[in-house]
């Protein structure tokens, strides 16, 4: 059905709201996305609320604002096409993960577009690689426990398997029928998959710790 001149339909205006929603939490908190663009609670709230009551749309001149100081893509914000913040063009997978990399940082730090750029150019000082490597290490942790995970799963299926293959011997079926053997490797990886569906635990981000702490002997 075409679209009438000038009218936005419900879900549209929700679909908007829930997409800022999801850039309201990359603030940490609504108080601090609130101070840090000047928005009231109670404006705010209308923006990303549910329920019965339609939520509202920010004015032009907040959306500018968002999309200039928060570095918020409209395009994404209003169709739901692109990426969410406003990231360079690029060719290569390094390239786009720089880019997602330097959009994240401009949109989170307050620092106008000038000082983001020229600290940007900076980073280029510490080589070519340094901000990618950096980035890769930060993942690091994550990645080991992803492969922990995966263990746990495998052994736990294993020993889902075990316990099943001793059940059924013990009600007398034959382990060697080709039936039964279908049945238990069937259910070893359903048990994996099941297990790998389980959320993972937060991570928390400890500060690093560069220098040995000095322990001060207390003088007697």
């Amino acid at each position: 059905m075409p679209r009438r001149k000038g009218r936005i339909y419900k879900k549209d205006i929700q679909a908007i709201a829930e997409r800022l929603g999801r850039f309201v939490r990359r603030f940490d908190k609504p108080s601090e996305f609130s101070r840090r663009f000047r928005v009231p609670r109670t404006t705010l709230r209308t923006w990303t609320q549910a329920g019965d009551v339609p939520p509202a749309i920010p004015d032009s001149a907040y959306l500018l604002m968002l999309a200039e100081e928060g570095n918020l893509n409209l395009n994404w914000l209003f169709l739901g096409e692109g990426s969410e913040l406003r990231q360079r063009e690029t060719t290569t997978p390094q390239g786009a993960l720089m880019a997602a990399i330097a959009a994240e940082l401009r949109t989170t730090e307050e620092a106008d577009e000038a000082d983001h750029e020229q600290a940007w150019a900076r980073l280029a000082m510490y080589g070519p690689d340094s901000v990618f490597r950096l980035a890769v290490e930060a993942v690091r942790p994550l990645y080991h426990q992803a492969l922990l995970d995966v263990e746990h799963a495998q052994a736990s299926a294993h020993n889902l398997k075990q316990v099943y293959k001793a059940v059924l011997a013990e009600t007398g079926m034959d382990l060697d029928d080709e039936g039964i053997r279908e049945r238990v490797l069937d259910l070893g990886v359903r048990a994996e998959a099941e297990l790998l569906k389980v959320p993972p635990r937060p991570f928390v981000v400890r500060p690093l710790r560069l220098y040995p702490e000095v322990e001060t002997k207390r003088e007697t």
